[in-house]
């Protein structure tokens, strides 16, 4: 009869709970059957692949990628001990992640005693601390920047295609990170030029015959409607940090036509100028997509020579793919080595073939 409890549910409302299971909570307690019987149970597992997809797109640190890829058993635990239950959780990777930014920013310190503090196991949290000294070893060591920027890594080659499979995971976790960071800028840029456009569009009657001065006004009125809205979206928690920052982008784009129309002459058409303003910015991104459409293709090039088209190249194809910016990014502007080595490797049939290989190598030796 739509009740639950004594409450009635109003018509076209359902009602969602979510809980712990009992290794997570002591305290939980399970429903009693008769209220089971009139829910829809789901049960979630944790799944690093699903999961993977998600923190690409957040932009979560690649090491930690990185070191997953090789140790995909420490993803997720909880033992108990004699002290307690140590655990791991995703939330727990992802505020980790969110910490090693801050401090590497800042130029502090990153040490087992903080990593233990997110990834409350000891085993993993000595294990992962060993693997960031590691990493950061290894940017150096094999050159990172210079191998996007084009430059002559002969010796990083011969080196990396000596190297065990474990340190090829982390050189290629290093190098798909830069590509990540320019494809997302690129990402975040167009989705903020497309939402300025589109609030343009919606209030394209007022702007139509104005001229430049009374077309400032307008901008201004638009930039702090927009500005409201993400307050609000912010404050209840209803948005993503990565729409974020595509919709203070877009906010950057309209004070940029406000400053604009504002310095235009009496005379001056505002939708000209509003014209204009878009114009030059998809000109400004067209340019920095060329840059990294020459990284990428660096990336590529380095990948077949030091690895060929193996396991290797097959884990750079399949992140790019899973990654919302890639992905765009190669819709967008092209890739003709992404194309290629997609095609040739067929790797949606390859890649549980692969992950069964990874699983089974020994790479604590």
């Amino acid at each position: 009869y739509k009740t639950f409890g004594r409450h009635r549910v109003p018509e076209g409302w359902v009602v969602v709970t979510a809980g712990n299971p009992p290794e997570y909570n002591d305290s939980v307690r399970d429903f009693d059957l008769v209220t089971w019987d009139r829910l829809k149970r789901i049960d979630v597992e944790p799944d690093l692949k699903v999961w993977k997809e998600y923190a690409e797109n957040k932009g979560v640190h690649p090491l930690i990628l990185s070191y997953l890829e090789t140790k995909k058993e420490d993803f997720y635990s909880i033992e108990t001990t004699v002290d307690g239950k140590d655990f791991v959780t995703a939330r727990g990777w992802v505020d980790l992640s969110d910490m090693m930014f801050l401090l590497e920013k800042q130029g502090d310190d990153i040490d087992e005693r903080l990593i233990s503090q997110y990834i409350q196991n000891r085993r993993i949290a000595k294990s992962f601390a060993a693997y960031y000294d590691l990493f950061h070893k290894y940017e150096t060591e094999y050159r990172i920047a210079d191998i996007l920027d084009g430059k002559d890594v002969e010796d990083v080659v011969s080196r990396a295609g000596k190297a065990g499979f474990d340190q090829r995971i982390t050189v290629l976790g290093l190098l798909t990170h830069g590509i990540e960071e320019d494809t997302r800028e690129i990402y975040q840029a167009n989705q903020g030029l497309l939402r300025a456009v589109d609030l343009i569009r919606e209030n394209k009657g007022r702007l139509e015959e104005t001229k430049a001065p009374q077309g400032s006004k307008i901008l201004a009125e638009i930039q702090s409607d927009e500005e409201e809205k993400l307050d609000k979206e912010r404050t209840g928690r209803s948005i993503s940090k990565g729409r974020i920052h595509i919709r203070k982008n877009g906010i950057q784009f309209l004070q940029e036509m406000e400053k604009k129309t504002l310095a235009a002459g009496e005379s001056e058409s505002a939708s000209e100028i509003i014209g204009q303003v878009i114009k030059n910015r998809r000109e400004e991104i067209r340019l920095k997509a060329e840059r990294v459409r020459l990284r990428m293709s660096n990336l590529f090039s380095f990948v077949e020579k030091a690895f060929g088209t193996g396991s290797e190249m097959l884990i750079l194809v399949t992140d790019l793919t899973e990654s919302v910016a890639s992905s765009d990014f190669i819709s967008r502007y092209g890739c003709d080595d992404y194309f290629k080595y997609n095609r040739d490797l067929m790797f949606y049939e390859r890649q549980y073939d692969i992950s069964e290989q990874i699983d089974e190598l020994d790479l604590d030796s």
